[in-house]
């Protein structure tokens, strides 16, 4: 009986190669846009954070095609958990056939349920925006005997940051370099993707913040079950530098890993459906996310 579902996994397997052996994973598809097309994303994401914390705290909110969304909160002695909802507007424009340049804007609500160590308790909820961006994408080599290899940078224009005496827009504080590489075995694609992100110093009043720089590495396996649908999963890692708070230290160099599974469906050849969880333990807590996107192509 053991036997069984292993049994039933490779029959599956074996269908759906028979029956689709030259199907590409729909999102490896959706990685660079075409020539003169347009790609517009929209997507909601949700995130619940269970967590003791200190003085700081950085929220990653995912929000599906292998990006998250930073979110910062000043915070003291407490216990927290959060719901946290991303909506996020993506449109991309193929200038050529290896170049890529992006806009994406997103606005968050967060419902935030806090114990303070003296044994009060609040409630709270904050409608806002939460960030805009701009960058490009560039095909360095093209898929054939060798991966496929991209670069991306982009910056955040703006982002609303939570200080302790209240929110605050700044500017050009966040930057991201990106590293995307895959290769196709059909019905399967190893995906390889490696991120560096850059914080500045960011300020309200007398509060100054100074993020840690971030690197991350997320590789992944995607699956063709069939022409329209795609299945992936992974892990995602990163390292997390120090965190200062008015020129002191509030937290220590971090690592973490992440779960990653999802699933792709082509509505249409212009509309795709992706659905993404990630589930990440934490020292003092957990956090899970389902992020939700519709693919448009014009």
């Amino acid at each position: 009986m053991k036997k069984l579902p292993l049994l039933i996994f490779i029959v599956i397997l074996f269908f759906a190669f028979e029956n689709n052996p030259h199907a590409k994973p729909v999102k490896v598809e959706e990685i660079l846009t075409y020539k003169n097309q347009w790609q517009l994303d929209l997507g909601i994401s949700y995130s619940n954070i269970e967590k003791s914390s200190g003085e700081s705290q950085l929220i990653l909110i995912p929000i599906g095609n292998n990006q998250a969304v930073p979110v910062f909160n000043y915070l003291g002695q407490q216990n927290v958990n959060q719901d946290y909802f991303i909506y996020s507007l993506n449109l991309r424009y193929g200038l050529t056939e290896k170049l890529e340049v992006f806009t994406y804007t997103n606005f968050f609500s967060n419902f935030q349920r806090t114990t303070y160590a003296t044994g009060e308790r609040k409630s709270k909820e904050d409608h806002r925006f939460n960030s805009a961006g701009i960058g490009f994408s560039y095909q360095v080599l093209e898929e054939d005997k060798y991966p496929a290899l991209l670069v991306s940078l982009s910056s955040q224009v703006a982002n609303n940051t939570n200080f302790s005496n209240g929110y605050k827009v700044n500017y050009f504080k966040h930057y991201k370099a990106t590293l995307t590489s895959y290769y196709t075995v059909d019905p399967i694609v190893f995906f390889i993707q490696a991120s560096y992100t850059l914080n500045l110093k960011e300020k309200n009043k007398d509060q100054k913040i100074d993020l840690g720089e971030r690197f991350s590495f997320s590789p992944q396996i995607y699956f063709a079950v069939n022409p329209y649908t795609t299945i992936n999963w992974g892990f995602n890692w990163y390292i997390q530098g120090k965190d200062k708070i008015n020129g002191k230290y509030v937290s220590l160099t971090q690592t973490r890993t992440s779960f990653l599974f999802g699933v792709s469906y082509e509505i249409t050849n212009n509309l795709v459906f992706n659905l993404d969880y990630e589930y990440q333990p934490l020292s003092n807590g957990y956090q899970s996310s389902i992020s939700t996107r519709f693919t448009y192509k014009f």
